[in-house]
């Protein structure tokens, strides 16, 4: 992203030449190509809205790391799993993983590997963003996405037990159980 010491500009050079050589006549991505869907579900308008957020975050922080692969070799595993976890940040997984292990250090690389892919076009129109960042603050930008990124794959994974808890009879919980229960909804659940 920064070679050169140039800024965001030589990223969006080198995405473009790489998209004149090795994209065929389709045009420009469409809004749907490009835009993460994410099923419709039940629910209120902030859950609805913690989605969108969640796909705007997620979009951020590939276009970081397409334009920045350096910035994988900032996380853990203890990040890695968490994303690995959940099957939306699947994609932004693989390619921290892609960039650790293979060394990328251009976004033309790290799309190569996705070339032939329905996430090709996603990746290219986030790789074609316009990133004025310095390198400390892409990577104080990055950290800050993956961190709440994680945050949600915890909240999603305590929401997914809390759901399951609350599927058993009350005579079937545990005492771990019937307390998580009640720190979670803040009503005790007598014993059935």
């Amino acid at each position: 992203g920064y070679a050169n010491g140039g800024g965001g500009a030589t990223s969006a050079a080198s995405t473009s030449s790489y998209t004149a050589s090795s994209t065929s006549a389709q045009g420009p991505p469409t809004a749907d190509a490009t835009r993460r869907r994410t099923p419709p579900q039940g629910g209120s308008d902030s859950a609805a809205s913690q989605r969108q957020d969640g796909a705007s975050l997620l979009d951020h922080a590939i276009a970081l790391l397409l334009h920045n692969p350096e910035l994988a070799a900032q996380l853990d595993d203890k990040a890695l799993q968490a994303l690995a976890a959940n099957p939306r940040w699947q994609l932004l997984s693989q390619l921290i993983a892609d960039c650790q292990g293979n060394g990328v250090a251009a976004p033309a690389l790290a799309l190569n590997r996705y070339k032939d892919t329905p996430s090709f076009q996603y990746l290219l129109s986030l790789a074609e963003r316009e990133m004025l960042l310095d390198p400390a603050a892409a990577s104080a930008e990055f950290q800050s996405a993956i961190a709440r990124l994680v945050n949600r794959a915890q909240q999603d994974i305590q929401q997914q037990v809390i759901a399951g808890l609350l599927q058993k009879p009350p005579s079937a919980l545990s005492p771990q159980e019937r307390s998580l229960l009640r720190s979670h909804t803040g009503k005790p659940r007598a014993p059935g």
